[in-house]
């Protein structure tokens, strides 16, 4: 299964862009927008708790707004849910600018 996950925060919204997205944003926005996705999945483990999940992809807008450690409490809901057995690809759309040393 391919697992998609939508962040849709920029920056500013690019003039060819027809995605949804909020180019206009702050950090308690995307907090909440973070609870709130958590939470959905927590609710879709719960339905499906033998689904076989291969691919991860953070998609959006631009996924690499989050910090690090938001990226990181994404992922930790996949492994105390299905630990990383069959999941073979994590892919995080990005804006070059954001990716650092730490980020990767």
């Amino acid at each position: 299964m391919f697992f998609y996950l939508h962040i849709p925060f920029c920056r500013q919204k690019c003039q060819y862009c027809k995605f949804a997205l909020t180019p206009r944003f702050n950090a308690l926005k995307v907090r909440t927008y973070i609870d709130v996705l958590k939470k959905e999945m927590w609710s879709f483990f719960a339905e499906n708790p033998v689904v076989s999940i291969e691919t991860i992809y953070f998609g959006g807008g631009t996924p690499s707004i989050l910090t690090s450690g938001q990226v990181s409490e994404i992922l930790g809901i996949f492994q105390i849910q299905k630990g990383f057995v069959d999941i073979s690809e994590i892919t995080l759309e990005s804006n070059p600018e954001d990716i650092t040393d730490e980020y990767l």
